[in-house]
């Protein structure tokens, strides 16, 4: 509502919520530029994803989760590139990281800046879109505005589940169109107890479909050096999802994920955790134990190699 650039419309996606959401926003149903649309079942994070692509009506859009803000210049600022350039499929900027009460965490904002390898790019077309969506993930959903025309509905995947915004821009950068990257933070990104990625509870959601994520690339030919650098990402992924399994006392069931990892790129960690696999309960005890000895710092500075390749 308080967008410089004045022109927008705002679709609230309500996904069966039983919070008063209805409530909330029948006080700006005043404004014809606000539109409300309710699921009676929850559809999930994907499917109310495409609920909204199905009815948007403006040639750009961007995917606002509940939590996170706009700064009031954000249209105006990723506005023009995409206007500029008919092949944008996207234009994306930097965020803060605000805490439950929006209070801006300086030290996380850089942390996770320097994560997603923002650090390293620079204002304007980005050279390796493939690079920053992929091996990176330097995209965020809500710090994006994307070409409607360019984006169809099937680039929100329900099978990518927890992943679906790392799969839509990888599915953008396989269409073939570029995308500008704004380094001013332009979003408040909220880290509270009700997040997904703060809640234990959805760890499942998170890690299927990152496993999903991971096969679609596998049946995709990539241009190298990207192909053999998003392998190894996969087989580390593989690698870790090995052993939450073993820790979660489905052993068996990570045997395979070990092995197409050694297949993807050979590691201690996959051999290591492969070995484990077949000891039972006594292979998730010693896991644990190890992962132990890397929270202990002081310990892990004399042990770095079990540290490093069997922490997940």
């Amino acid at each position: 509502m308080q967008q410089t650039h004045e022109n927008w419309q705002l679709l609230v996606l309500d996904d069966a919520s039983t919070d008063g959401t209805r409530e909330v926003v029948a006080q700006f149903l005043g404004d014809p530029r606000v539109r409300y649309h309710r699921h009676e079942k929850n559809v999930g994070m994907a499917g109310n994803w495409r609920a909204g692509l199905e009815r948007v009506t403006t040639p750009y859009f961007c995917l606002l989760n509940d939590d996170d803000i706009l700064a009031p210049e954000f249209i105006a600022t990723l506005l023009p590139p995409l206007e500029a350039d008919p092949d944008l499929v996207v234009a994306f900027a930097d965020h803060w990281v605000i805490d439950g009460d929006g209070a801006r965490l300086e030290e996380a904002t850089e942390k996770t800046s320097a994560k997603h390898g923002r650090q390293f790019l620079t204002r304007g077309k980005l050279k390796n879109f493939g690079e920053a969506a992929i091996l990176h993930r330097s995209l965020h959903i809500s710090c994006s505005l994307l070409r409607t025309a360019l984006v169809p509905v099937e680039f929100v995947e329900e099978k990518a589940r927890g992943f679906a915004c790392g799969y839509l821009f990888y599915r953008c950068f396989l269409s073939g169109h570029g995308a500008w990257y704004e380094p001013a933070r332009l979003v408040s990104y909220r880290v509270h107890e009700g997040n997904m990625v703060s809640n234990p509870n959805l760890g499942g959601y998170l890690n299927d479909g990152q496993i999903f994520w991971c096969n679609e690339m596998l049946r995709q030919t990539l241009p190298e050096p990207l192909q053999t650098d998003a392998r190894k990402q996969i087989a580390s992924v593989f690698a870790s999802h090995g052993c939450g399994l073993i820790s979660a006392g489905h052993p068996k069931e990570s045997q395979q994920f070990f092995q197409r990892s050694l297949t993807l790129r050979p590691t201690l960690k996959a051999l290591g955790g492969g070995a484990l696999s077949y000891l039972g309960p006594l292979g998730a005890r010693i896991l644990k134990s190890i992962r132990s000895i890397f929270q202990q710092n002081c310990i892990c500075q004399s042990l770095p190699l079990l540290a490093y390749f069997f922490h997940p």
